[in-house]
This record gives structure tokens, sequence and C-alpha cells, in this order.
């Protein structure tokens, strides 16, 4: 809004009014934060542009106005209070900016389920760089924090950074690196536009170039074999190289035309943002080049592995565990009775008997209409001790380190209203899950095989051709020669 100019007869402005006009604000949310700055005239009309004549009618419309404006701001920062908002990068080089997509809630970073140690490595160290502009000021330290989180698919990395923002309450902007039309320029004005307090988001950095990128590792006819020295532990500082036996990727095909020496200048060149949290993933850490992952850049490096027992007993913990109840013997229906229970579209039947006690625990308390006499089920009725119970059950059935969390989770998705038959179930779904990835891998093998075969045999190809075209060059030389040694 601003003041309404109407041209008086005599030529003079009369400002008595409000109109609606062209708004100073380029968003609402602008709008609703700056509502200290407006200066109400008394003689206010909202949809007139007369001014009215009775003072006791502004100030009663001023005072609607205002009171609708304050409740209004009100309620957008309390909203604001329990989201993150997500910005995503606009890579046009006539206009690199970057662009509101959504607010997500707030994750708990409870409901992240890790290693022991990790969340609270990566929430402590990033609290206590916030909170250490001064110190590095003083120290003339640029006021810059990196992460890098590599490992498994499925492990956890993004997970954990949503969680992380919701902690610290700061928004998330993603930068993707393998966008069409994204170059160096762009990608520098993209990170120096950067606010000083959130974080930078690049998932799957190593597929933002068209070749591998380390410096240091083979090109891509060389030996696919040849694996790169270990990396850093989980959850430490860490430089150069990989996780034992990791072996380098095949070279992957993007439109960007970002340069590994672009992107290290966007990192920590001059015109680099500081105050920004920096987070990136990847699945592939012996591609990266150790100019990237040295410190500066990405400070700090943790491994993502696949599930571990202890992670498979919190997991089933987390599904099946009472919301908010503290009493060792409370059941986890209790609160189930003040508001609806997630769990009522799992939509699976069970072809297995059960023994009277699980018959009876996994029943539904509710009546059903639906095509699944499980898809209104609510969980049976568990004390905390059952729950830990089963939950060390579960877990003793889970083989170390070969499954994702993910893929646990979406087998659990399938019971979450069956504590008893994700239990006694998980051993036939764990064969036929080795058996489809013993599949995969032969398949992979087999396909790896096929393109060796066809580099070797084109290669072999190229050098008879070679060997063919270089033979005839030589005998037409010679040809000439003694053509003219004769004449």
């Amino acid at each position: 809004m601003q003041p309404g100019v109407r041209e008086r007869a005599n030529g003079g402005v009369d400002k008595s009014c409000w109109t609606f006009g062209k708004s100073p604000f380029s968003s609402f949310n602008q709008l609703l934060t700056n509502t200290s700055i407006f200066t109400w005239p008394l003689s206010f009309s909202f949809f007139s542009s007369k001014p009215k004549s009775s003072k006791k009618k502004s100030k009663k419309s001023l005072t609607i106005l205002h009171t609708l404006l304050s409740e209004a701001h009100a309620q957008h920062t309390s909203a604001q209070e329990h989201t993150i908002s997500i910005y995503t990068s606009s890579s046009s080089p006539s206009d690199p900016s970057w662009k509101y997509v959504c607010s997500r809630p707030k994750r708990p970073l409870t409901s992240i389920v890790l290693d022991p140690g990790i969340k609270s490595l990566l929430l402590s160290d990033a609290k206590d760089f916030l909170q250490s502009k001064p110190w590095y000021q003083r120290r003339g330290i640029p006021f810059r924090r990196g992460y890098l989180l590599y490992g498994a698919p499925g492990s956890g990395k993004t997970s954990v950074i949503h969680s992380l923002a919701g902690e610290l309450g700061l928004d998330v902007y993603i930068v993707s690196l393998s966008r069409v039309g994204m170059d160096d320029n762009t990608l520098s004005e993209l990170i120096s536009e950067l606010p000083e307090r959130c974080i930078a988001l690049m998932e799957d950095i190593d597929a933002a170039f068209n070749q591998v990128i380390n410096r240091d590792l083979p090109s891509p006819s060389s030996d696919p074999s040849s694996s790169t020295p270990g990396g850093p532990g989980q959850g430490t500082p860490g430089g150069p190289g990989g996780p034992p036996g990791s072996s380098p990727p095949p070279p992957s095909t993007s439109t960007s035309r970002i340069s590994l020496s672009g992107l290290l200048n966007a990192l920590d060149g001059v015109a680099a943002q500081e105050g920004r949290l920096l987070f990136a993933t990847t699945n592939k850490y012996a591609a990266l080049d150790p100019a990237l992952c040295r410190p500066g850049r990405m400070d700090i490096h943790i491994e993502f592995k696949l599930a571990s027992r202890y992670q498979a007993e919190e997991l089933y913990r987390c599904f099946y565990g009472p919301d908010g109840v503290d009493e060792e013997d409370e059941p986890v229906e209790d609160k189930g009775e003040k508001e609806k229970k997630e769990g009522d579209d799992s939509g699976y039947t069970s072809s297995s008997s059960l023994s009277p006690e699980k018959e009876k625990l996994n029943s539904p308390t509710s009546t059903s209409t639906g095509p699944s006499p499980w898809h209104l089920a609510r969980p049976p009725t568990l004390t905390l001790p059952q729950i830990s119970s089963l939950a060390k059950q579960f877990a003793s059935h889970v083989p170390e380190r070969t499954f994702s969390m993910a893929a646990l989770q979406g087998y659990l998705m399938a019971y979450k209203t069956r504590p008893f038959e994700a239990v006694t179930e998980f051993s036939a779904w764990a064969d036929k899950e080795r058996q489809k990835q013993g599949e995969e891998k032969d398949k992979e093998k087999r396909e790896r095989e096929r393109e060796d075969k066809e580099r070797r045999e084109r290669e072999e190809k190229e050098r008879k051709e070679k060997e063919e075209r270089e033979k005839k060059e030589k005998e037409e030389k010679e040809k000439t020669t003694t053509t003219t040694t004769t004449a």
C-alpha cells in the first residue's frame, strides 16, 4: 500500500486518503514483518478515495486494520517457528537468483536413527560454529564451515541435514550443480548471494561434472578394478581418499558447465559468502578431488554406512513405540484415545498363521469395511518392555551392514500395525532381498564384462586400422621415393 495521491482543483496534492497502488514490498511476508513502518493518517479510508468526515469512524477503521495486520503478523511468525523454508537456485545466466520453493515442517532429530555419536557431532559442531563469529574475525579466518557426508544410498544423509536445519533454525538453499545452464559465473553469483545464516546443500556433488572429480584417479580407459587408499573414519575430520576397497566409478554425463576450479573458487574464493553451513553429499567418495575435500572447504567428513543392528533396533522402537509416554508400563493405545493414530493405510494382509496370543495382539481394535482387514487397524496395545523385547528380536535377524536404513524403513512401513509379523516375516524378506542384490550384482558384473570386451575389441580394431594405415602410407612413400630415383 502507498498513500493515495489525488490532484485538487487548485493544483495542490491531497494526501488525506490511502489507496491500493504499487506496493514497495516484494512479498506478503515482507508486508507482515514490516507493519511498524506504517503511519496512518487520521482521515483514513480503506475502500473510498474520499476522506471521512468523522474522526471517530476513521480511528475505528484504523484500529480494525491495525488489529488485522497484527494478528496476521503473529500467525505468520508462529507458523515460521515450526517450519523451515526451502530455496532452489535458478541457473539462468541472465538472472541467477534464489527462488522460494516450499516450507517443510521441522523434523525432530530424535526421528533420525544413526550410529551413536554422529548426530551429536554434527549438532554440537554446527552450534559452536554459529556462535564463533568474533573468534574467527579476531584470527582472520574465513567464517565458513563445510561438511561432507558420504556413503551408501538411503543411509540418511539428506534426512539428517533436514533435521539439523530445524534444530538450528536455518533455511535450506539447494545448489543444483548439474542443472542445465549452470556454469562457473552463475555458481559464483549464487553462492555470493546466500544469506549469512543458512544451510547450503549440494547433493550428489560427484555428479556435477563430465568426468571423475579427481585429478589423481586413472582415466576411464584404465583398469576399473584399481582402488583408492582408504579415507577417514566415521565422524572424524577427513582428507582425500576414500573408504577401503572403494573404486573409481565410471564417468558420468552432465549438461553442467561447471569446472572443478570454478567450484573451488565459489566455495572459498574472495566473493564466497561467509556465515553459511555448507553440506555436500556423495555416494562416490573416491571420485572427489583432494582439493575439494581439504579442510577449509570440507572440514568434517562423515561416512554413512549400511544399517547396523543397533540402528535396526532403534528404528523398530521408533515405529512401534508410544508417542510421548514416559511411564514404563503405559500402553501404546493410551494416546490413541486422544488423537487419531497414523498407521491406518498399511493395506497388507498376512498369509502366515499366528499363535492365539499374537493373533489377539495383532487383531484390529476397530472395524474395517475396506478390502483389507488391516487397512484401518490400529497397532496392538504394547508396553515398553514388550516393544523392547520385540526390537531386540528384530535386530537379531538383521544382518550387519547389509541393508540400508531406507530399505528397512520400507519393510516396516508394510507392517506398521503388525509388530509381531514384522519380526517373524523379516527373515523371508531378507532372503529375497539378498537374492535380488546378488542378481543385481551379477547383472552389473556381466554389464562391466560386456563393456570391457567391447572396449578391448574397439581398441584392437583401432590398432589394426592404424597399423594398416601406417603400412599403406609407408608403401606409398617408398613407391614415391623409387619413382623419383628412377626419374
